[in-house]
C-alpha cells in the first residue's frame, strides 16, 4: 500500500512541477462511429461522427493530468431512418509519454440529445487516444449516450490538434 501511495505522489508531484507549461490545446476531429445494441450484437450500423474540442496538458512533462471538453455529434444511418446525437462531453485523463508520442486514456461525462429517445440524455465516454508529434491524434472511444439503455456508440478518431 505505501508503494502505491509513493508512485501516485510522485506522479502528481511530476505533473504538477511541469503545470506552468500547462496550455490548451484546441483539435477538430471526424471519425468513423458503430451503433451497437447490447451486449453480444454485431456492429451492423456504421456512421460518421465529428467533434471540437480542447485539452489542457503539458505536451512536454512525461505524465500529464488532462482536462478539457467537446462538441461531438453523430449520424448513424439504421433501417428505420436516421439516428443522430448532439453532446457536450467535458473529460479528463492522464497524458503518458515522451514529447512527441503520448498515450492518452480519459473519461468523461456526456449530456446532450438525440433522436432515438427524443429528449435530453445523460451518459459517458471512455477510451484512449495515442498522439504523435505536435498534430495528429489517433483516438479509439465509446459514448454510451444513454445510460439506462442498452446501446452505444464505439468510434474511431482522427484528430487534428492546433
Amino acid at each position: 500500500m505505501k508503494k502505491i501511495i509513493l508512485i501516485t505522489l510522485a506522479i502528481f508531484a511530476i505533473t504538477a512541477s511541469a503545470s506552468a507549461e500547462r496550455r490548451n490545446v484546441p483539435y477538430a476531429s471526424l471519425g468513423v462511429t458503430t451503433k451497437v445494441d447490447g451486449l453480444f450484437a454485431s456492429f451492423a450500423h456504421p456512421g460518421a461522427g465529428a467533434a471540437f474540442g480542447f485539452r489542457n496538458y503539458n505536451q512536454d512533462a512525461f505524465v500529464s493530468f488532462t482536462y478539457g471538453a467537446e462538441a461531438w455529434a453523430s449520424v448513424t444511418p439504421i433501417s428505420e431512418g436516421v439516428l443522430w446525437g448532439a453532446y457536450a462531453v467535458p473529460q479528463i485523463g492522464v497524458a503518458i509519454g515522451p514529447s512527441g508520442f503520448k498515450w492518452h486514456p480519459y473519461a468523461g461525462f456526456m449530456a446532450g440529445f438525440n433522436n432515438e429517445t427524443k429528449r435530453f440524455n445523460v451518459g459517458s465516454k471512455q477510451g484512449m487516444s495515442f498522439d504523435f508529434g505536435n498534430h495528429f491524434t489517433l483516438d479509439f472511444a465509446t459514448y454510451i449516450p444513454n445510460s439506462w439503455v442498452g446501446t452505444w456508440v464505439t468510434a474511431v478518431n482522427i484528430i487534428f490538434r492546433f
